[in-house]
């Protein structure tokens, strides 16, 4: 590829030909602002956001899809472009619900940030101009369609997944973007990868938070829960930290002041369904019954297999999933240690997976980072006083350990002698699977799961597209894995009920 000089902004710079001048700004510090845009998933030029002006060309061009050339020169904030940016949100405005503040994202939502960037209040638009239009058939997420501003993105993020649930129909005016049955009756497994990519309000995760405090202030239950990797850096996110962490501490000590008897880690959890998976392989090896395992860590895996593949039912572990095994494991921990009655434990799983929401039970309430946020911003009365207390108040806390039931969960192995790294050890050379089990297009990931003293083929997978041609191939019996580890996202930063990424963070991807 030849490399162009340009100028932007007055700026020069150098940029690869194949650049867009959207790319070439970004990769040089300058910051074009987008809407519908997403790397290599919906470059469409549909929002006009991203326009530019070009010396020597009529009119306004999209950056997002506008190569660079030679000698080319490009103003992004011009006078004439800034009314332009004006001029379409303006038009998004009138046919959008404009009720921020009762708004799911309004503390994060990209549509409202481009609004104030360039001197737009919702105060200037009806707020009733449409009628909420809501899907809320779903267990995990909600539709409201007056929210949507026909960007795509949820679209492009189904179509990456090769699920293709939400499609656009229509056009002109009548234009909509949606499923084409109610969410309950699609085949919608709950990866959240739409959530993940909506820039408004138009997908958001179904809160379960006010039925959550009902049971606690009540008292009609006793709540215990379980917290995975990654909640305390997605809520740090959410909390606008610089360098946000892990700050499953802070979590535990929030967590106990919502009212939770019992704080436990998931990692115990995991490393027993690891260990449940490897006796489970080495019965079904010594039985003939049905290979490849599917691990069921994921509950939008276990959607995935029964909603489009019924025939590899038979394959699923039967373990049940992650949430399932942490739920279980933490209502038993804490009936122990109290003499309380199981059925009067509710467990709560935080995590940033929001297919766990598909999978809830009396025992079982799955919530995630976004609602756990919301819950301790209204505890703490308004966002603000939330963020002082998240910043300045809350000391780490140990989470509570379970030690003692992981020793009945795995009784071959000794409480804490077991770890996933035992169970998996690194990744090895995709050779270990034959060349034609998987398609080109397919990153083949190959690890191994020791059974006994016996290394067995095992494949994992990031990302449902992924995971389904390997499901075809096991349909047609041409995959000769031994055990299938999967989950339904390609980057675990990225998941519906974790902080969501805007168009603009898709360019560093």
């Amino acid at each position: 590829m030849a490399e162009v000089k340009l100028t932007i902004n007055g700026q020069g710079i150098t940029a690869s030909s194949d650049d867009t001048i959207l790319t070439a700004a970004a990769k040089n510090g300058i910051t074009i602002p987008t809407l519908c845009f997403m790397k290599d998933c919906n470059q469409i030029a549909a929002c006009r956001i991203c326009v530019v002006e070009v010396t020597g060309r009529r009119g306004v061009v999209p950056s997002c899809v506008t190569k660079v050339a030679e000698g080319m020169e490009v103003q992004t904030e011009s006078e004439r472009i800034q009314k332009a940016r004006r001029i379409t949100l303006d038009m998004l405005c009138k046919n959008h619900r404009m009720i921020c503040d009762q708004c799911s994202r309004y503390s994060d939502c990209e549509f409202h940030a481009l609004c104030r960037r360039y001197g737009i209040s919702e105060r200037d638009y009806n707020p009733y101009v449409m009628d909420a239009a809501k899907d809320e058939s779903a267990p995990h997420l909600v539709r409201d369609t007056s929210k949507c501003v026909l960007c795509q993105r949820c679209v492009a993020a189904c179509h990456e997944q090769g699920m293709d649930i939400i499609a656009v129909f229509n056009r002109g005016r009548n234009k909509k973007v949606a499923p084409p049955l109610p969410l309950a009756q699609t085949g919608c497994v709950g990866c959240g990868q739409c959530v993940a990519a909506c820039p408004t309000g138009a997908l958001s995760v179904k809160d379960d938070t006010a039925e959550l405090r009902n049971i606690i202030r009540q008292k009609k239950k006793q709540v215990v829960a379980v917290v995975a990797p990654g909640v305390g850096e997605g809520f740090a996110k959410l909390f606008y930290e610089k360098k946000p962490e892990d700050h499953l501490g802070k979590i535990a000590a929030m967590l106990r002041k919502l009212g939770m008897k019992r704080v436990y880690p998931e990692t115990a959890a995991k490393t027993a369904l690891f260990a449940a998976d490897r006796r489970e392989l080495e019965s079904r090896k010594e039985t003939g019954a049905a290979l490849p395992l599917i691990s069921e860590m994921s509950p939008a895996i276990v959607n995935l297999v029964e909603k489009h593949y019924p025939q590899l039912k038979k394959n699923l572990s039967g373990k049940g999933t992650l949430q399932a095994m942490c739920a279980n494991l933490a209502r038993k921990a804490y009936a122990d240690e109290s003499g309380m009655p199981k059925e009067d434990i509710l467990a709560v799983y935080i995590s940033n997976d929001l297919s766990g929401k598909t999978e809830q039970t009396d025992g079982l309430m799955t919530l995630t980072t976004y609602e756990l946020a919301a819950m301790f911003r209204r505890a703490s009365v308004s966002r603000f006083t939330a963020m002082k207390v998240w910043r300045e108040q809350l000391a780490d806390e140990p989470l509570d350990s379970l030690a003692g039931v992981l020793a009945d969960e795995s009784p071959d192995s000794p409480a804490g002698a077991v770890s996933a790294d035992t169970l998996l050890t690194d990744t090895v050379s995709a050779d270990a699977l034959p060349a034609a089990t998987l398609s080109a297009d397919i990153e083949r990931e190959s690890i191994r799961l020791t059974v006994g003293d016996v290394s067995q083929n095992a494949v994992s997978l990031y990302g449902l597209a992924k995971v389904r041609a390997v499901l075809d191939k096991v349909t047609e019996g041409a995959c000769p894995a031994d055990y299938i580890y999967a989950q339904p996202y390609t980057d675990e930063q990225i998941q519906g009920g974790a902080p969501r990424y805007t168009s603009a963070d898709s360019l560093e991807r």
